[in-house]
């Protein structure tokens, strides 16, 4: 059993994905999951222990526990999304459009080098 298929409820995996197979629109519609949610929470979570390490009201060690619980939920996330490609679930524009995404992901941090250069 996959670590991946423990953040499903595995009955309602398996009929949303034979729903989905049958969809005629050129997008892929993703199951229903709460690791974007323990995500948000995560990020909110290490930004307020950012904050508070400022502050000097918490430890580096529990900031560090904060980046490895966000890594994590972020790795989960990733894994998610590389499971339903692998699967057959992402057509020719969904992909277009994760390597669009990605391409202007990295021209973004290329700008923002230069922008202090």
């Amino acid at each position: 059993m996959k670590l991946t298929h423990l953040f499903y409820f595995s009955d309602l995996k398996s009929e949303f994905y034979k729903v989905a197979k049958k969809e005629e629109h050129p997008y892929h519609i993703v199951a229903p999951s709460f690791i974007p949610v323990i995500t948000a929470i995560s990020t909110f979570c290490l930004v307020t222990g950012i904050s508070l390490f400022f502050h000097d009201y918490i430890h580096i060690k529990k900031l560090i526990i904060l980046v490895v619980n966000l890594f994590v939920s972020i790795s989960l996330w990733g894994g998610l999304v590389s499971e339903e490609g692998l699967l057959g679930f992402h057509t020719r524009r969904v992909l277009k459009g994760l390597q669009l995404g990605f391409l202007l992901f990295i021209a973004s941090e290329v700008m923002f080098f230069f922008s202090f250069f």
